[in-house]
């Protein structure tokens, strides 16, 4: 019912900023960037696979500090979404919640996506 009332979703954080990484390339240097997200990738795949860790044991402390790495982690290899979410489960964690998987659920459900868009990001760089 009226719907013409209804403001239009504002649309999500972009999973990965091109815009982003293409200036810090002019800045680097091609080689120097491949080599950054390469080994964020790498990292970044090992961090995202410890915050479900945290989050199954319990260990809030050492889930917090973790995800705060990972806001500036993904601010760094140009992954908006993941940075966004990052922040969100930040908030949330210091609010001294019990439920950590549903805090951590978030971030999981984004992972795929934001490690497929950096590594398509590299892949199709190398060929430019």
């Amino acid at each position: 019912m009226f719907n013409w009332r209804r403001q239009p979703a504002a649309p999500g954080p972009t999973v990965l900023d091109e815009t982003y990484l293409e200036r810090l390339e002019n800045h680097l240097g091609e080689s120097i960037l491949r080599e950054i997200l390469s080994d964020g990738l790498l990292e970044l795949s090992d961090r995202l696979a410890r915050v479900q860790e945290l989050a199954v044991s319990g260990n809030s402390a050492d889930l917090v500090r973790l995800v705060h790495d990972l806001s500036g982690m993904a601010g760094h290899l140009g992954l908006t979404q993941l940075g966004h979410l990052s922040v969100d489960a930040e908030r949330t964690l210091r609010q001294e919640v019990t439920d950590l998987q549903s805090v951590a659920e978030p971030l999981q459900e984004a992972a795929p996506r934001a490690l497929a868009a950096l590594k398509h990001f590299l892949d199709t760089s190398a060929h430019d």
